[in-house]
């Protein structure tokens, strides 16, 4: 499956945000028949973005707190992809404690 990555965010490295969506994926392949390879083409088989409020596919993100991604199942058209609120506070191997309000990926 071609995987299409657009994790533009500030605050966290896209290098970073990359490697761990391609390791959540190597577990996902590594349990099942599917392979996944990184594309630039928007047509791929999945896409994955950060992206806030209204972002066209009719499933608006709210700001910080409450949704934070959503997810599409297989098929045609957005089947597949994963949207993340980039309006939420996320955080690449955050250590947390009981004070902290951030989300991890």
């Amino acid at each position: 499956m071609k995987i299409l990555v657009n994790p533009r965010l500030d605050g966290l490295e896209t290098g970073h945000v990359r490697r761990i969506l391609r390791d959540a994926l190597e577990v996902w392949a590594s349990n099942s028949k599917l392979t996944f390879r990184e594309t630039s083409n928007p047509d791929a088989d999945i896409q994955v973005l950060f992206a806030s409020r209204d972002h066209g596919d009719s499933y608006n993100f709210d700001g910080p707190g409450s949704v934070l991604a959503h997810a599409f199942y297989p098929g045609s058209g957005r089947g597949g992809d994963a949207h993340f609120d980039s309006e939420e506070i996320w955080e690449l191997f955050n250590k947390r404690n009981e004070n902290d309000d951030g989300k991890s990926i």
